[in-house]
């Protein structure tokens, strides 16, 4: 099945135990294999009140359980990344690997 990016882009992004993260942003593609490699992810208003990720995520494609005309559903396990990069970021340590911080400028 196919979907046009622009269609993808602004869908909500949900762990698959229901936990909303954002919407879709951006998408990073491989040129040499011309596939998505990362979703860009716009986190939510909590987050960015904390001003952690600086608003921003990115879920490698591995991560992605469905994706619908609807909604893209990730593993439980980016929430679980997400809580652990908040806490690492606070204390100055570096964020684990699994999912990645975006810089807005």
């Amino acid at each position: 099945m196919l979907i046009e990016a622009q269609k993808l882009i602004g869908l909500p992004v949900y762990t698959k135990s229901g936990t909303h993260l954002g919407k879709v942003d951006d998408l990073e593609i491989d040129i040499d294999d011309q596939t998505v490699v990362n979703y860009r992810v716009e986190t939510r208003d909590i987050l960015k009140l904390k001003n952690l990720f600086a608003g921003k995520l990115l879920i490698h494609r591995e991560q992605i359980v469905s994706i619908t005309s609807q909604k893209v559903v990730v593993d439980d396990a980016v929430r679980e990344e997400e809580i652990k990069l908040a806490m690492t970021d606070l204390s100055g340590e570096m964020p684990a690997p699994t999912i990645n911080s975006v810089d807005n400028n």
